[in-house]
């Protein structure tokens, strides 16, 4: 039996960093893949004429309080509160199966990794553009980003590495989907939202990013936190966040804590954790309105920041900078995906988006080199050769 055929059904695999262990979903029930008009059922393979807003109608349906028995994933595109005709906006996906699983540690060989390397010149032109905005009061932050299509020598072998890998983050997840020959990878460290038992959200922004060389980058993170550039970036998406939460249902949000550090595979990050109580009625659509997408990867003012990236960025997003809503039982998270690539089987691509965000104070140099760290700490995630083309 090959590779491929042991890989002809949906699953999701993810890792809970509460207790250290990696759980997969399977056996779906219902699957789908949602445009804005319509749907593919991925379990038949047919076209339905039922549209995005068939997947609110679910999520209105859910209240926070639903202990769902059977797991639920959502992944949302960045394009999935907006009203963009063309390009799927979500996947919608209901397990039968729960198990706990065990990482292989079957030696790996080799992959084959190149791609065309975005330039520091492009990067710099759309810097300049943003620029031309933030000096105009336009907007105070803009996140940047870029995708890189990635020639892979066997992305079987690609996703099998990724699965494998020890070094997780928080939000780490895989969801393979046979039918459209594509996988999701996602290394997220970072929470969109998150509701613990007393029915209480909290979300935590990441800004501010810097390689690690040491195990637990003491002397990066006191370069890190000693930057005003990146404090000041941290301060302007933690009172977006704070706002965001107060839409939901009560004006009662709070900063519990307003810079601290995270360790991430090669990087160290400065995040903020902001929480606010909710009641039991709320339900996902209510949450994803005031959230969604992520201010992290948009930027201050939100609404006018997404007009200017839709302006600027020459490719869409994707599932990259969207979100993962995995549902079970106590569990209610949602990631951001950063981190993120889709596998694409029949054309051996790995696409991959880096990016950051772009203040008054940045440099370009500086905010290239920090999209550059953080697609090698997705890289190393594998055992690879590269060459640049």
């Amino acid at each position: 039996m090959t590779l491929i055929q042991r890989n002809n059904k949906i699953y999701t695999q993810f890792y809970s960093s509460k207790n250290k262990k990696t759980y997969s979903f399977s056996d779906a029930i219902s699957a789908y893949e949602y445009h804005y008009y319509f749907r593919i059922n991925l379990l038949t393979g047919k076209k339905e004429f039922i549209g995005i807003h068939d997947l609110y109608l679910k999520l209105e349906c859910i209240s926070i309080d639903n202990q769902l028995e059977l797991p639920i994933v959502c992944h949302f595109s960045y394009d999935f509160m907006s009203t963009k005709k063309d390009g799927a906006l979500a996947i919608f996906i209901q397990y039968e199966k729960v198990n706990e699983i065990q990482n292989s540690r079957a030696p790996s060989k080799t992959l084959g990794f190149s791609y065309n390397k975005y330039s520091l010149i492009d990067y710099s032109e759309q810097m300049r553009k943003i620029n031309h905005h933030l000096s105009r009061g336009d907007c105070y932050q803009v996140n940047l980003t870029y995708r890189q299509e990635i020639k892979v020598s066997d992305t079987w072998e690609c996703l099998e590495q990724f699965k494998n890998s020890e070094n997780k983050s928080p939000y780490f997840h895989v969801t393979h989907i046979p039918q459209l020959k594509k996988s999701i990878l996602s290394n997220s460290p970072e929470c969109l939202f998150q509701i613990n038992k007393k029915n209480t959200i909290y979300t935590m922004p990441i800004k501010g990013s810097m390689k690690r060389e040491t195990l637990l980058g003491e002397k990066e993170w006191e370069l890190l936190r000693q930057s005003d550039k990146n404090e000041s970036e941290l301060y302007m998406i933690t009172d977006l966040l704070r706002n965001d939460l107060s839409k939901i249902e009560r004006p009662e949000a709070r900063v519990e804590k307003k810079k601290e550090k995270l360790l991430v595979p090669g990087l160290v990050h400065q995040y903020s954790l902001v929480s606010s109580p909710l009641s039991k009625d709320v339900n996902y659509l209510q949450i994803l309105k005031a959230v969604f997408p992520g201010g992290s990867i948009t930027g201050a003012p939100k609404r006018r920041v997404m007009e200017i990236i839709d302006d600027l960025e020459t490719s869409k997003r994707g599932y990259y900078c969207g979100s993962t809503l995995i549902l079970h039982k106590g569990l209610r998270a949602c990631s951001i995906n950063i981190r993120t690539a889709v596998l694409d089987h029949s054309k051996n691509t790995m696409t991959y988006g880096t990016g950051g965000g772009i203040t008054i104070k940045s440099r370009n140099e500086d905010e290239y080199e920090e999209a550059e760290l953080k697609l090698m700490s997705f890289l190393d995630l594998f055992n690879y050769k590269m060459a640049c083309i």
